[in-house]
């Protein structure tokens, strides 16, 4: 799994916070549940609202926590120094290199001169 699909899957998941207050409202705007009693609406609504905000706390929590893991991760990365191991040109044998131009006739190439010749069959 990459961070930004956990990313995502955070997102959606925090989103019930958004579908507790869409139920919420429905309590209080949805013109059949008029009648019920106040201390019931109250009674309700109070006990949403808190299912509503201790899910914020919790994804706020775990928004930090992911945030921390992330910060984490990315300054290994940054603390790792890639090693390139550096080619010793000196130890490389430049007159063996041949460049086929066709299968027909074979070039060579000095380097020093920086021009190509016909090898001798």
């Amino acid at each position: 799994m990459k961070i930004y699909d956990l990313e995502q899957q955070i997102m959606r998941c925090w989103a019930v916070t958004d579908d507790i207050d869409m139920v919420t409202k429905h309590f209080i705007d949805d013109p059949k549940w008029q009648d019920m009693s106040s201390e019931l609406a109250d009674a309700m609504m109070n006990k949403y609202f808190a299912i509503q905000e201790l899910y914020e706390l919790k994804f706020e929590a775990l928004w930090s926590c992911f945030e921390e893991v992330c910060a984490e991760k990315f300054q290994k990365e940054d603390d790792y120094e890639y090693q390139v191991p550096k080619m010793d040109e000196s130890s490389i044998d430049w007159s063996n290199i041949v460049v086929k131009e066709s299968p027909f006739e074979q070039l060579s190439f000095d380097f020093e001169s920086e021009q190509y010749s016909k090898l001798e069959k």
